[in-house]
């Protein structure tokens, strides 16, 4: 047992602390306790949704990037209104208008990740929409995050 000195007023002041906290005290004046962090399983799904986030901003920045460099003429008669598996992303102008149209397969995941990525083309009169679809497992639940934009041709 370590014994501590403690002043006489300290000792006093902690003890009136300490009566306070009684049956009938705690039962009047009840306690909110709040966690000091949030459960861990919170912290990976915010993990895991802005990482999918950012694979969502990744594709939609190719489409607004081929907008730009090709033209919107160019741009919307390379594709069509569909899905594009956008896992691998075109890396230039020729393999975005070459982009073959599909679902992503089952097994099929951006390189080094959990996450899938389709976008999903619908070509209506005087605009284009694209959704950009993120998709992963957590345990046993299917996630997904989506990015919606409309392109224009006077955009």
């Amino acid at each position: 047992m370590i014994a501590v000195k403690i002043p006489k007023s300290r000792a006093k002041a902690l003890l009136t602390f300490w009566n306070f906290f009684n049956i009938e005290e705690a039962l009047r004046y009840p306690l909110v306790i709040a966690p000091p962090n949030p459960p861990v399983n919170s912290q990976a799904e915010a993990k895991y949704r802005s990482l999918a986030t950012h694979r969502a901003q990744e594709a939609m920045e190719v489409f607004r990037r081929e907008k730009v460099l090709l033209g919107w003429a160019q741009f919307s008669d390379s594709i069509v209104g569909d899905t594009y598996c956008v896992n691998t992303l075109p890396s230039n102008s020729t393999t975005f208008q070459t982009m073959e149209t599909g679902v992503c397969d089952e097994e099929g995941v951006i390189a080094d990740t959990i996450f899938s990525r389709e976008a999903l083309v619908d070509i209506l009169a005087d605009r284009i929409r694209v959704e950009i679809v993120v998709d992963w497992q957590d345990g046993d639940r299917d996630e997904s995050v989506s990015l919606v934009q409309e392109f224009r041709q006077y955009d």
